[in-house]
């Protein structure tokens, strides 16, 4: 699971898979991959691609 955050306002703009968050946003699969694996903003520094952190039982 991911969110993907405006890191303007620090709201979840999208949340799910990668493919499901392209998909609602239209932001390539590539650039949301290269965003988490790098740690980088993406789309002029305003969207960052975090993993949500699953709590378990």
């Amino acid at each position: 699971m991911y969110l993907l955050v405006d890191v303007t306002t620090g709201k979840v703009v999208a949340s799910g898979s990668i493919p499901e968050i392209e998909k609602e946003t239209q932001i390539h699969r590539t650039r949301l991959q290269w965003s988490h694996a790098m740690n980088e903003k993406i789309i002029d520094g305003q969207f960052k691609l975090i993993s949500k952190a699953i709590e378990s039982k």
